[in-house]
């Protein structure tokens, strides 16, 4: 399990820290968080949806299927696929809530990846600044932390609007394998999105959230990307043998959205 610790000035002034060199760490994730910044760029590989946690809807990406890990992440920790998700982009650093709450967060790093100053990137130079790599990182995941509050604002205005359902699948990881259903996912209703009145709708649309509930929409499709990369783990053999960029391209992991 991760361990996290925050970037002080005072404990790490003469630390540094191990550059993510690949996505081993996420092996085990079966979803990740997205953001509306990113969705064009997501929906052409990832199957969206929202998870309930309590009363808040979160859109994310699935990365799994029913007795899987991460179907994205090979072996060696390469991302098999053109863009990666901003949520991981950032590791081994994060943004997290203070231990005193009201909503502020502070930077913070996977302790796992601090090092001694001859062995990766410094953390601070000699004025006690962040040197030009981490502080990059954090504007990235400052950018990323404001795009979220505008997607779940989004995602809770779907959901006020009564247009978010379950979504109960029966997903099979190849036509060998008998469906095995998949829960606790939610989906746009279209049906309902449709019925809503004109000022109701409007509401969404000029909020940003009927782009999120379109692309929703039409990701939900894109289930041939999990088979394809489940039949994918389960051939291969020695997977320098395969050119994994002709199938799934070069994973797009600069602190960016564009």
């Amino acid at each position: 399990m991760s361990e996290w610790t925050a970037v002080s000035r005072s404990a790490h002034a003469d630390a540094a820290y191990l550059a993510r060199s690949d996505y081993a760490f996420a092996a085990a994730q079966k979803v990740v968080p997205v953001l509306m910044a990113e969705l064009p760029r997501l929906m052409p590989h990832y199957v969206l949806a929202f998870i309930r946690d309590a009363e808040v809807m979160t859109p994310v990406a699935l990365l799994t299927l029913p007795g899987a890990g991460n179907l994205y992440v090979n072996t060696d920790g390469q991302w098999l696929a053109e863009y990666v998700p901003a949520a991981l982009r950032g590791y081994p650093f994060r943004l997290l809530p203070t231990t005193e709450g009201q909503g502020e967060e502070v930077f913070c790093i996977e302790k796992t990846h601090l090092c001694s100053p001859d062995e990766g990137t410094a953390l601070f130079d000699a004025s006690g600044n962040l040197t030009a790599k981490a502080q990059e990182t954090l504007d990235f995941l400052t950018q990323c932390a404001a795009n979220r509050k505008a997607t779940l604002a989004a995602a809770a205005a779907l959901a006020s609007a009564g247009v978010l359902a379950p979504w109960p699948l029966k997903v099979a990881a190849d036509e060998n394998a008998d469906p095995v259903m998949l829960e606790g996912l939610w989906r746009v209703d279209e049906t309902a999105l449709n019925q809503l009145p004109a000022d109701a709708f409007a509401a969404l649309r000029d909020g940003g959230a009927l782009a999120l509930a379109y692309t929703q929409m039409l990701a939900g499709q894109q289930f041939r990307h999990l088979k394809d990369r489940a039949r994918f783990h389960a051939a291969r053999t020695q997977p320098a043998e395969v050119d994994l960029e002709s199938l799934f391209g070069d994973g797009d992991d600069e602190l960016s959205f564009s």
